[in-house]
């Protein structure tokens, strides 16, 4: 989990300062995505979202991470695209494996000028 995300309107972002101003900042967005919800142990979950950005996309990750901060599934893809469909990643980001507890949701994406993320709380509960 990042802890230096600042939430604006459910997506946290930094963006690094440019002192050229002849680069616009940028517009990274993430539309159409989908939340976890509250889980049993071995359900499983959909990943679903699209970022765009006026910038080329360097990296997109999708991860659940417990209340410790452990990663439990996750993957990044260094896309090189204006639009990068994270349902892409659906098959890499594994649900079903994991343990009960407290888990935290994270999508982060970078792109020129730069990081945004979401962060969505949920549970996975024993059965």
């Amino acid at each position: 989990m990042s802890d230096h995300l600042v939430p604006i309107d459910n997506w946290y972002y930094v963006t690094f300062e440019s002192h050229n101003d002849s680069f616009p900042d940028s517009t990274m967005s993430i539309r159409d995505h989908t939340l976890p919800p509250d889980q049993l142990v071995g359900a499983i979950f959909g990943v679903r979202g699209i970022i765009e950005s006026n910038y080329p996309i360097t990296s997109v990750t999708v991860a659940v991470y417990n209340d410790r901060g452990v990663e439990e599934t996750g993957m990044t893809v260094y896309p090189n695209e204006y639009s990068y469909d994270i349902r892409n990643l659906d098959y890499d980001i594994l649900f079903d494996i994991l343990t009960p507890g407290k888990k935290t949701y994270v999508i982060t994406a970078t792109d020129a000028m730069a990081t945004r993320g979401l962060e969505h709380e949920f549970w996975v509960n024993s059965r």
